[in-house]
């Protein structure tokens, strides 16, 4: 799948990345994979849509994106979004996805347009960046262990 068609919308405070037309459509229409980010206290089923939790936005079965609210409030995380906190995840943290653990190996700050993040092999994480702001993503990269 070309990666290159990818197009970011804007969502109120925090415009995060979403592809319609997904690669993670599978025959359900939205992949739903369970998630697991200990450091960041995240345990849910990816969601449908940001309003209510992280979500996978590209999926091609060697790289997972999950995008998340940093401070936008999202039920079940106090007064912000899952991922308000994912500057804190350091390398070695776990990341499972459907319990493949993956390890987080290093972190970027890239514009909304930049898609190549997209060309790792393994989970991306992104939110705005800085709060309050959606000029950039604070992304994550991750691979899988083993």
């Amino acid at each position: 799948m070309a990666k290159r068609p990818f197009i970011l919308l804007a969502l109120a405070a925090c415009a995060l990345a979403l592809l319609p037309g997904l690669a993670s459509a599978k025959s359900s229409g939205y992949y739903s994979p369970l998630i697991v980010i200990p450091r960041l206290h995240i345990h849910q089923d990816a969601q449908r849509t940001l309003a209510t939790g992280p979500i996978v936005y590209y999926y091609d079965g060697d790289t997972i994106g999950i995008a998340g609210h940093d401070v936008t409030p999202v039920p079940g995380y106090d007064d912000h979004g899952p991922f308000r906190y994912i500057y804190l995840l350091q390398k070695g943290d776990a990341v499972y996805v459907n319990h493949v653990l993956y390890r987080v190996v290093k972190h970027a700050i890239v514009r909304p347009d930049e898609t190549w993040v997209l060309n790792w092999k393994g989970v991306v994480l992104s939110a705005c960046y800085p709060a309050h702001s959606a000029a950039f993503r604070y992304v994550i990269f991750a691979r899988p262990v083993g």
